[in-house]
């Protein structure tokens, strides 16, 4: 099948069950067992088979036997979870040098002075990272790791079929691509691209009912927004917490289902409430389909199942990271642009879903994560700039990222070169022997 007819047949099976798998759901809960396994049968399991091209059992036990040895942790660390840090001046190159715990419990860290902390979530740990320490890089647990990667220092995706291969680029590629395209979504979220909006006569939702959904900020205060959500949709306080609390952990919740009428006053109501307290910054509220809703909920599904395939097999993981750093013939930006340059469009679980996807895969590869290192400095100005007009906190932003390429010495030479690239390919003019030594290291 030509890709192009692929990425028609792919998006055509979102599209049919889709609808089918959220029609009933509440779109607040992402856990539900229905849901789930209706996205299991209907999705997952078919591209299980497309990947394998037979039978999945067989060709997954054959990929668990191309295992690559994990030699760095990089556990993504959960809001409030505990982080150590080796106080010794022996150890850690800087004091974000982190364990996790499984790993500090398991290395000669423990005998050391050290400090326990709580994380604010999203970090990584460090163990493995043979530049993120002077003493005792690896736990107990990663030693034996490394031992394998020293024998196996070819890349296990060469021993991927090119049939294999072709199978994964189609399927990986559009299926990041639709998933980015609808967790991006700003403007309109009534309408969907063409090829995914049902017709009236293929309509399996209630057409008449639309969605008002409440987005996360940093600037409300609990109080002003149950304050709101009471006046709104005449709801107790505790419901109004609930959803509160919803919106703070999740990025957005859904505040009422019904129909234009209905939908915009509530809108208005929360919009004006807040506007009373705050006027220079009102809550982003905004009134969306319920298959555009549905489809959202299916992309973080789809993620979330990308992951859990990369966390079982890593030659999976170490090939999507390539193709995601790639410029591909469909789109002459890579992957992993787009949702560094697009990330504040997402919400805070849709940010978290995405950059933990494409990260895990880029930083557990030190040639990855040096391609990733130019990639990151070509947008950085992009990235900053956003960041300075988003409203969230720095430890859900890409920008809190750079905490693990600023820090890495042979990073910081990949920084020079790419920023002082000019300066380095005219030597003859420039007659600038640091930048040449640099780019030539």
């Amino acid at each position: 099948m030509k890709n192009d007819d692929f990425k028609t047949a792919l998006r055509q099976h979102i599209k049919q069950y889709v609808p089918i798998i959220f029609k009933s759901s509440n779109p607040n809960d992402q856990e539900l067992t229905h849901e789930s396994r209706l996205c299991q049968k209907l999705m997952f399991n078919v591209f299980d088979q497309f990947i394998c091209n037979g039978d999945p059992n067989i060709v997954f036990k054959d990929l668990k036997k191309m295992e690559e040895p994990r030699v760095v942790c990089l556990k993504v660390f959960k809001l409030g979870e505990p982080t150590y840090s080796c106080r010794s001046v022996t150890c850690g190159m800087d004091p974000t040098c982190v364990l996790c715990v499984d790993c500090f419990q398991n290395s000669s860290h423990k005998l050391h002075k050290y400090k326990m902390s709580t994380s604010g979530g999203g970090g990584y740990c460090d163990c493995g990272d043979l530049e993120a320490w002077k003493a005792d890089p690896l736990c107990d647990l990663h030693k034996l790791e490394l031992e394998k990667a020293m024998k196996d220092e070819v890349c296990m995706c060469v021993n991927l079929t090119e049939e294999m291969k072709a199978r994964l680029e189609a399927l990986f590629y559009h299926l990041t691509y639709y998933c980015m395209q609808m967790l991006t979504m700003t403007h309109d979220f009534i309408t969907l691209e063409d090829d995914l909006q049902p017709k009236e006569n293929e309509s399996i939702m209630e057409s008449n009912k639309l969605i008002t959904m409440l987005f996360n900020d940093e600037v409300h205060t609990y109080d002003q927004v149950t304050s709101a959500l009471k006046q709104a949709i005449s709801c107790s306080k505790h419901v109004a917490y609930d959803i509160a609390t919803t919106v703070d952990r999740e990025g957005r919740c859904v505040v009422k289902v019904g129909n234009m009428s209905e939908c915009s006053r509530v809108k208005q109501v929360i919009e004006v409430g807040v506007g009373q307290i705050n006027e220079f910054f009102p809550l982003s509220v905004h009134i969306m389909s319920p298959y555009v809703v549905a489809h959202q909920s299916f992309a973080l599904r789809a993620i979330a199942w990308m992951k859990a395939l990369f966390d079982d097999y890593s030659v999976l993981r170490t090939y999507f990271a390539e193709l995601s750093m790639s410029k591909t013939k469909w789109c002459s930006t890579s992957l992993v642009e787009w949702s560094l340059m697009d990330e504040t469009k997402m919400w805070k679980n849709a940010r978290s879903q995405t950059r933990q996807l494409f990260m895990t895969g880029i930083f557990l590869n030190l040639n990855l994560k040096k391609r990733f290192a130019v990639i990151f400095a070509k947008v950085y100005d992009t990235i900053i700039q956003s960041y300075v007009k988003d409203d969230c906190d720095h430890s859900i932003s890409v920008v809190s990222e750079s905490i693990q390429l600023f820090t890495v010495p042979s990073l910081v030479i990949r920084f020079v070169v790419y920023l002082c690239g000019c300066c380095c390919r005219c030597y003859c003019c420039c007659r600038c022997s640091r930048c040449c030594y640099f780019y030539y290291y």
